[in-house]
């Protein structure tokens, strides 16, 4: 199967730029795979599986560490904006193509709406008189002002709120330790490795608990994708591509695994509630009075960061449908930020109504004047009459005139003047000359 066979041609300038460095391409991977759950939702997974849990994200990372690493040599072998969907076109088929692109599409759209949904939920506390639908509308806004700006701007901000996910996590997960290797408090007391398979055993639940937590563990690693749907728009990619997917695998397998074997060491396993996130546990521990709002604000940053990484790969991923034929044309388009014109349809569907009107008058005027060689009566198209002089001279009112006829009469002097100026060289009677 050629190229042509399922990707239309884009003109180069049409690309998105190549302005992601390979660090916004780390850190949007580890970004976008980390989100509120693993924060606030911890507590239950490991009331579920118990210890078995890490075998489950050690099952899990490992599957997506192939996936990442077949990805990454397709698109270092056949570059494409429209990365796995392409692929699923290009090897697969069109329906598979198109199944796996629109279905990517309305999985972010969701997963976006429950996200902005969450950070109106986990802000009531703190501002109990602002309505919930308010700070859900603020984050709606902010996200759409960053995507609107260039890719660089976009990758700038992805990285500083990946970053403070990535440094809290550390900083959950050396406070542990410390608590765990200086004994400090009744938890270090009695923390001990031993915990992990004293309690009913590693695998407390059999092997259906840790089944029951893989579709959880599966859609924690969900995000890291977003990586190749970037690469289109990275630079050297060649080299800052292999970087990143060995690098992010690794450090969230670390993480994750690490964070959780943490929380299990301190305490048994059996004595974390479903409803509390070992992340306050362990700050307030270490000392940390405001553990809990803390790890609300570092909650709210991951849905906002997880989210914006869905607005990123879905907006692209609609673009690349719309570049292979499989979504209306007019959604392949860049504005002159680079990013995807149809954040504003609105305005350009106003911008094509204008012009579409000057096409007419444009027409009109061309007939008017392949049939007199001069300006004659123009009221089918606007409310301008020319001056006597005007259509004895062949010449057109001045500038100052036109402002004051209506739009349509403007543009019909805006789009007749060349013509004019060919009837005062004697060239009306060949308007192509």
């Amino acid at each position: 199967m050629t190229e042509t066979t399922y990707s239309r041609s884009i003109p180069a300038e049409t690309q998105p730029p190549r302005t992601l460095k390979g660090r916004h391409l780390q850190l949007m991977g580890m970004g976008a795979a980390i989100g509120a759950g693993f924060f606030l939702s911890s507590g239950s997974a490991i009331h579920e599986a118990g210890p078995g849990l890490l075998l489950a994200y050690l099952l899990a990372g490992t599957v997506m560490y192939l996936i990442m690493r077949a990805l990454g040599e397709l698109a270092l072998a056949y570059p494409s904006a429209g990365s796995f969907t392409t692929y699923a076109t290009k090897f697969l088929g069109p329906l598979a193509g198109f199944i796996m692109g629109w279905s990517y599409w309305l999985g972010a759209l969701l997963v976006g709406i429950a996200e902005i949904t969450a950070v109106g939920i986990l802000l009531r506390p703190w501002f109990p008189g602002i309505p919930q639908w308010v700070p859900a509308l603020g984050a709606v806004v902010l996200l759409y002002a960053i995507n609107i700006q260039t890719v660089r701007s976009f990758g700038e901000a992805e990285y500083w709120m990946a970053m403070i996910k990535v440094a809290t996590l550390f900083g959950v997960l050396l406070c542990g330790v410390a608590i765990w290797l200086f004994r400090i408090g009744d938890v270090g007391r009695q923390a001990s490795i031993s915990n992990l398979w004293t309690y009913g055993g590693f695998l407390p639940n059999g092997v259906s608990g840790v089944l029951a937590a893989l579709p959880a563990v599966v859609f924690a690693f969900g995000g890291v994708e977003v990586i190749g749907l970037a690469a289109a728009e990275t630079e050297r990619p060649e080299h800052t591509l292999p970087q990143a997917i060995r690098g992010i695998i690794y450090r969230i397998i670390f993480i994750y695994v690490g964070s959780l074997a943490i929380f299990m060491i301190l305490c048994p396993w059996n004595l974390f509630e479903p409803t509390k996130s070992p992340f306050v546990l362990v700050l307030q521990h270490a000392g940390l009075s405001a553990a809990a709002g803390v790890v609300t604000f570092v909650a709210i940053t991951a849905l906002v960061s997880s989210c914006n990484c869905g607005l990123f790969a879905s907006s692209r991923m609609l673009r690349s449908l719309a570049c292979s034929g499989q979504a209306p044309l007019r959604l392949q388009s860049l504005s002159r930020q680079r990013y995807p014109a149809f954040f504003r349809l609105g305005i350009r569907g106003g911008h094509a109504h204008r012009r579409r009107i000057e096409l007419r008058n444009a027409r009109e005027a061309i007939r008017l004047f392949a049939d007199d060689g001069c300006l004659a009566d123009t009221s089918g198209v606007g409310d301008y009459h020319a001056d006597p002089p005007s259509v004895s001279t062949g010449r057109l009112p001045r500038a100052s005139q036109a402002r004051k006829l209506p739009h349509a009469g403007r543009s019909l002097h805006k789009l007749a003047r060349p013509f004019g100026n060919r009837i005062r060289r004697g060239d009306a009677h060949n308007p192509r000359k």
